[in-house]
């Protein structure tokens, strides 16, 4: 057995996991704080812009989220014509440099984003639907047994919401309200 190869080897290991304690950990968990973080604040964004796009009534989704479908799917077959086929072609493409690996890249980049933002939409188009529905039906409950005053009230406080918190207010005032009164209403349905 060779001692000398197998100080090397315990010394090294016992430097490279000095490395990895003391710079690599490190830096790994500061990345980590970041990416959740931006994840956190994303997905704050996200829910938000869900409550304040179901509040306003000229909010229409489905269209643009139709045609950006189209479109990415048109992208997506033009890319397989031209990209996909015969061995041929695909050789000759791994023996061409730059430009055209650089269009192949760049349709899958561009066909994977509008896919990605494609579900983004239609995603805010369905909680939009479940949040009107639901504070429409509680709030058809409710109509009969408040006075017109607090039922405008309660509209415009939708119409004027931003986001999350000012729907839970909302809610929770309308639960509170329908308790004074004697009346049931149905549970609130999320997004």
């Amino acid at each position: 057995m060779d001692t000398k190869a197998l100080k090397v080897g315990i010394t090294s290991s016992v430097i490279s996991s000095l490395v990895v304690i003391i710079f690599i950990n490190p830096i790994m968990r500061l990345v980590w704080r970041i990416v959740i973080f931006i994840a956190r604040t994303l997905h704050h964004g996200y829910v938000d812009a869900i409550y304040r796009r179901a509040a306003s009534p000229e909010a229409e989704p489905i269209g643009f989220a139709t045609f950006l479908g189209v479109f990415a799917l048109a992208t997506f077959v033009a890319s397989l014509t031209t990209f996909a086929g015969d061995e041929d072609h695909i050789s000759m493409l791994r023996r061409t440099r730059g430009a055209q690996r650089l269009v192949l890249y760049f349709v899958r980049f561009c066909t994977a984003s509008m896919m990605a933002m494609l579900l983004v939409i239609f995603s805010i188009g369905s909680g939009m639907e479940t949040i009107n529905a639901s504070f429409t039906q509680r709030l058809t409950i409710l109509a009969p047994v408040i006075s017109d005053g607090e039922y405008k009230s309660i509209k415009a406080r939708w119409a004027s919401m931003s986001g999350k918190d000012d729907y839970d207010r909302i809610v929770s005032d309308m639960d509170k309200r329908a308790k004074e009164l004697g009346t049931t209403l149905p549970p609130q349905r999320e997004p």
